[in-house]
């Protein structure tokens, strides 16, 4: 007699429910769940997707919880410094997984549970290709949120007081003559409520992701993380600032975060256009990984390094300890920091912006 798991119990409660409800219809052309039955089916689809979540994968939900908390109480504290502010606006997805780690991760699983149900595919099949789906989606998640953590907490102990962004206007409202140039003027950095990570309209040139004014510092501060290629040239790019070619742009990876500290926001409005990148004045390259220590990973840190020249370095900030060797092999320039969640562990970061 076969043993059943957990997850494939609630499965079979599933089914039977589904056999045991004719008007209930699940094929390849017609999904019909009608609305007296619809509340007690999803609820037992939802039970098997989070069943399977915590019988394979209980490590991967402590990971995230960890991250979950630590992120939720970041927004908290930029909120409550920052009075009237909206923290934050982030794809749907990552929204959902930083404030309920579960729920952003179940979300893998609903057509491939209906793909079962309809005899698509076995219980073995269903198996391994929603845990290889699980661990992709994790990771990209958990990346991208341990990024989002860092900025917030620099946001927080910069004791930034206000929030502009760049708003690139809309290609749909661009005349055919506009959009023939490819060039666009780079607009002043205005007051915002919201602190916002995602720009709709910003893929013609990269602009920074916000910029904030820190009471610590004295002057605005710029963040850019997930560089992106931009297709459009600018008209009106800073002269106050160092300006090298884009060659090097396709190779940077998402786990960088550009910084620029200036007097006057308008003079770091622009990251990057179609030929030129501005020269940060600090790069941080942050490892959310417990192992991710390798030559091939400090190489391309190096690289990076040498390529955008940051003025006050780079920062390595890196989740879990690392061993000895790696200093030997760093440049100057480049400081590791092991800083798990621990903001304090940040705050000489800001010694560099002292420098400025």
């Amino acid at each position: 007699m076969t043993v059943l798991s957990k997850w494939q119990r609630e499965y079979r409660r599933l089914t039977d429910f589904v056999s045991g409800n004719p008007e209930v219809v699940i094929s390849n052309d017609l999904i019909s769940i009608p609305s007296d039955v619809r509340t007690e089916f999803y609820h037992l689809f939802d039970t098997v997707r989070v069943a399977f979540l915590k019988e394979r994968f209980p490590n991967l939900l402590n990971e995230a919880g960890v991250l979950s908390g630590s992120y939720i109480n970041a927004e908290l504290d930029v909120a409550s410094s920052l009075p009237g502010i909206n923290v934050t606006a982030l794809p749907f997805q990552l929204n959902m997984f930083l404030h309920n780690p579960t729920e952003g991760l179940i979300r893998v699983l609903h057509e491939p549970l209906f793909d079962l149900l309809k005899g698509k595919m076995d219980i073995e099949v269903f198996s391994q290709e929603v845990s290889s789906d699980i661990l992709a989606t994790f990771e990209k998640l958990y990346q991208t949120g341990y990024g989002r953590w860092i900025v917030l907490s620099l946001v927080k102990i910069l004791r930034s007081d206000i929030i502009l962004e760049v708003n690139i206007p809309s290609l749909i409202n661009m005349s055919p003559r506009e959009e023939d140039k490819k060039e666009i003027e780079v607009p002043i950095p205005r007051q915002t409520k919201q602190l916002s990570f995602y720009h709709e309209n910003a893929s013609v040139l990269t602009v920074p992701d916000f910029i904030v004014h820190s009471d610590e510092v004295n002057g605005y501060i710029a963040f850019r993380s997930e560089f992106s290629l931009a297709p459009w040239k600018a008209s009106n790019i800073s002269e106050h600032r160092d300006w090298y070619s884009n060659h090097f742009l396709a190779d940077l990876e998402p786990r960088l975060i550009l910084i620029y500290v200036a007097d006057k926001p308008e003079e770091i409005s622009l990251v990057a256009d179609s030929e030129v990148i501005c020269r940060p004045d600090l790069v941080i390259e942050f490892r959310e990984q417990r192992s991710w220590y390798k030559k091939e990973e400090v190489d391309k840190i190096k690289s990076n390094h040498n390529d955008l020249k940051p003025k006050l370095g780079t920062y390595i900030l890196s989740r879990a300890s690392i061993l000895e060797p790696i200093l030997e092999e760093l440049v100057d320039g480049i400081r590791l920091l092991t800083i798990g969640f621990d903001q304090f562990k940040i705050v000489s970061i800001i010694d560099a912006f002292m420098r400025f």
